[in-house]
C-alpha cells in the first residue's frame, strides 16, 4: 500500500484575502465597506449625539459639513487645537 506524498503547499484552512492592491497577507482582510462609507457612517452617529446633547433637531449640510444656521451646534464639530498643532 502506497502512502500519499507530503503536501507541497500549506494546508492551512484559514482564508487568504487578497487586498485591492493585490498583496496577499494571511492576517489582513478587506474591510466590509469602503473607508469613505465607514467614515460617513461614524459621522452620522456623531451628529446624532450632538442633536441629543443639545436636545433639539438640527439641519445638516453634507456639502459644507456643518449645521445650517446653528453656531452652537457647529462648535461641537471640532475642538480648539493646542499650540503648535494646526490643521
Amino acid at each position: 500500500m502506497k502512502t500519499p506524498p507530503p503536501p507541497t503547499k500549506s494546508t492551512s484552512t484559514k482564508a487568504r484575502a487578497t487586498t485591492k492592491t493585490g498583496s496577499r497577507h494571511p492576517c489582513r482582510r478587506d474591510p466590509i465597506c469602503p473607508p469613505e462609507i465607514g467614515a460617513r457612517s461614524a459621522a452620522i452617529c456623531q451628529l446624532a449625539n450632538i442633536c441629543y446633547w443639545l436636545n433639539r433637531p438640527l439641519k445638516w449640510d453634507p456639502a459644507k459639513e456643518e449645521f445650517i444656521g446653528d453656531a452652537e451646534a457647529n462648535r461641537w464639530l471640532d475642538r480648539p487645537k493646542r499650540a503648535p498643532w494646526i490643521l
